[in-house]
């Protein structure tokens, strides 16, 4: 059974954020929602600028994103700050509570810039210390265009050269909030945000596909809403603290039986890389016993861990091992033969790589994946999770959460879909996860195949298979945050790298020191 997350580890979908908010509005007189915005904008604000260094810029638009930061503008003149805003849309347009927000912006010593206000100061004027994104927020449902895009353009233009750091309020501009990519496409824009200061609940966008980028440093202010605490969400990040891991701790009485079997089947010629790395990370995970099952017995010995015994795909025998089947497995008739042969299996299975593009491409084989009782789980990156479902890329990463419960609900299996800001979820899982670890380091050939084989080696210690991804994809991630805090990453970080670290993180996960 998941273990229920921490507060701040629950991510809210737009509908259920709006509804908290109807309910708040209802339920609440004095101080307003939007009040309590801008004193946590405010607040937020203190922390990353500095008194007499240069004014602050506030974008405010015509919702209630843009009244919010009308309310922190107010906030920021009053404490003796100069402060610049930009408003766009109509002032008679505003609700009640941003029409209250703007007499207050209007009553303070607040500069007016035009929408198409130079950013670049004159040599008598300081830089921004800092810009505050309060131009759209998650009620955003068309892609930035024209005039306003120029504006969000010109602000990215300015932070880039500039160094100041952007505020964003609840959401960057022109990020959607649940599926993490900018509203649009490739037609729309967004704000890059350095900091994010997500309010009332955390939210996916934040988290996964370009989110992952434009959010930075993701806050949370509740706005002092204890319904937060007892509302349903749409999903959660992965909280390596709430992982059940029991299954990997070492017993005196205990033999490398005890920690199952692993079979990595790949390694085809000219590809026999990808399955070495797959079953060396097995060996680095803990697997008691595992085997490389080659399609053409190329390697006899991995020279450098002669530990993992090699074997001929076609005189294996299935037994009770966990298969790990893909890394370099090619997509000849051997190949199309094993994937059938480890789809009759009945221990678990992880599927990954060409093992991925062979159910794409053979209906027989995703039919046979359907009907399959015992565990299993598919690694799939995004451009594989497109072939499985007959879409683009780009389709697929304009919503990754869905394309990801699209795939356990078709083919009745657990998933990860793999990305900045991985996907995890089951068939019935209520709640889908977004792994939180990770960076651009782990953009580089091998990697992935050392996330399948991490992957088999907890599910042949016992581990439950949400657990063993969650666990998987964490590590996998911590291991790349690590090397690139130790200068190791992310320019030339490669996939061997990972392996020490990944170890020495399950062991320290398993003493109770993460």
């Amino acid at each position: 059974m998941q273990a229920k997350p921490q507060q701040s580890y629950r991510l809210f979908s737009i509908q259920q954020i709006q509804m908290l908010e109807r309910n708040a509005k209802a339920d609440r007189h004095q101080p307003s929602l939007m009040e309590l915005a801008g004193k946590a904008i405010f607040s937020q604000a203190l922390a990353l600028i500095k008194p007499d260094q240069g004014p602050v810029l506030l974008i405010a638009g015509p919702g209630n994103n843009g009244g919010d930061a009308l309310e922190a503008a107010a906030h920021l003149s009053a404490a003796g700050y100069k402060t610049d805003l930009i408003r766009l849309g109509q002032d008679a347009t505003r609700s009640p509570e941003a029409q209250l927000a703007l007499n207050k912006a209007l009553h303070s010593p607040i500069q007016q810039l035009p929408a198409d206000a130079s950013l670049v100061p004159s040599t008598d004027q300081l830089a921004y210390q800092l810009i505050v994104d309060g131009l759209f927020g998650i009620g955003l449902n068309k892609p930035i265009t024209d005039a306003t895009a120029q504006l969000a353009f010109r602000i990215n233009q300015y932070a880039a050269q500039t160094g100041c750091p952007v505020l964003a309020i609840d959401v960057p501009s022109g990020l959607h909030a649940e599926t993490g990519a900018i509203v649009g496409g490739a037609a729309g824009c967004c704000i890059a945000a350095t900091h994010t200061l997500s309010l009332i609940g955390n939210k996916p966008g934040l988290h996964t596909g370009d989110g992952k980028q434009l959010a930075g440093q993701v806050l949370l202010d509740d706005l002092q809403l204890a319904a937060v605490a007892h509302s349903e969400y749409v999903a959660c990040l992965t909280d390596p603290a709430q992982i059940d891991c029991h299954a990997l701790s070492r017993k005196a009485n205990t033999h490398k039986g005890s920690f199952g079997d692993v079979a990595i089947i790949g390694a085809a010629p000219g590809m026999a890389g990808a399955g070495i790395l797959a079953a060396r990370a097995a060996l680095f995970a803990g697997a008691g016993r595992i085997f490389l099952v080659q399609p053409d017995a190329e390697l006899r010995l991995d020279m450098l861990h002669p530990e993992i015994m090699c074997r001929d795909a076609r005189q294996f025998e299935f037994n009770k091992q966990v298969i790990v089947i893909g890394p370099g497995l090619g997509q000849d008739q051997l190949a199309i033969d094993l994937l059938r042969a480890a789809l009759q299996h009945t221990c678990p299975v992880v599927i990954d790589a060409d093992a991925l593009n062979l159910l794409a491409a053979k209906p027989e084989l995703a039919a046979q994946l359907k009907t399959r009782t015992a565990t299993t789980l598919l690694t799939p990156h995004p451009l594989e999770a497109a072939r499985l479902l007959a879409l683009s890329t780009e389709q697929v990463q304009q919503n990754r959460a869905a394309a990801a419960r699209e795939l356990a609900q078709r083919f009745d299996c657990h998933i990860i879909l793999k990305g900045a800001g991985s996907i995890l979820c089951g068939p019935q899982d209520r709640h889908y996860r977004i792994n939180p670890s990770g960076n651009p380091g782990l953009a580089s050939g091998g990697t992935g195949d050392v996330l399948a084989g991490l992957c088999g080696a907890l599910l042949a210690q016992g581990m439950e298979v949400g657990d063993a991804a969650a666990l998987a994809c964490w590590a996998h991630g911590a291991a790349a945050d690590e090397l690139v805090m130790a200068g190791s990453g992310p320019i030339g970080l490669h996939a061997s790298e990972l392996l020490p670290v990944i170890r020495s993180l399950l062991n320290r996960k398993v003493a109770g020191r993460i």
